[in-house]
């Protein structure tokens, strides 16, 4: 009976800023800054900065595009730099009071300065926010997204469902345009082609700003 190779774990945490701006009755931008690090990486692995315009559909619908630059980093040295502009559909499945259920599906285009070819990524994404109780400024964050690569790339992408990341937390409004969100996220990484596969336990802690 052969064993199972163990599954690396590697705790982490992540730093999210975003800011959304409303430009028209049915249009808005978006900004957001992100800082992640780990163990695994020595200290800072990674940032993303960037943006994009979300433009609301009706029924809950939304339809978006985006750009965000993402620098990567390994002890503390840079390794690589990828561009990755995005369309997004998003929608609302369900609304009951300050309770919803919602979701998006994301398609992204990887562009890496250490190799050549365009990855493409889908990433779907389904969203609970449920106040603790009526009228609570508190509420239950939950949701799962998954990343299935759909191609390959000299750089290292491979096609085939890569990624889970689980999310659990709690949301809370400071001011009225103030939001401040803590999350514990499971982060499972697939070993593709016998690679091995690889966890990451991650702390969040974001601030969104909508104007």
């Amino acid at each position: 009976m052969a064993a199972a190779p163990a599954i690396a774990s590697d705790p982490q945490t992540w730093l999210d800023s975003g800011a959304s701006i409303r430009l028209a009755p049915k249009l808005s931008a978006n900004l957001t800054a992100i800082a992640r690090f780990g163990d695994a990486a020595g200290g800072l692995y990674e940032t993303e900065f960037g943006g994009g315009l979300g433009y609301d559909l009706g029924n809950g619908w939304t339809a978006a595009v985006g750009y965000v630059r993402v620098p990567g980093y390994r002890d503390g040295h840079a390794t690589h730099v990828e561009d990755r502009p995005s369309e997004q559909i998003g929608f609302r499945l369900f609304r009951l009071g300050g309770a919803s259920i919602g979701g998006r599906v994301r398609l992204e285009q990887r562009l890496r300065n250490d190799g050549n070819g365009t990855a493409w990524r889908l990433r779907p994404q389904i969203k609970l926010l449920l106040p603790l109780h009526p009228g609570s400024p508190i509420a239950l964050v939950a949701s799962h997204e998954s990343f299935i690569q759909l191609n390959h790339t000299d750089w290292g992408q491979l096609a085939g469902y890569s990624r889970m990341r689980n999310t659990i937390g709690l949301r809370t409004t400071l001011l009225p345009h103030v939001a401040i969100e803590a999350d514990y996220i499971n982060q499972h990484d697939f070993g593709l082609h016998d690679a091995r596969d690889t966890t990451a336990n991650v702390g969040v802690l974001g601030l969104s700003i909508a104007l």
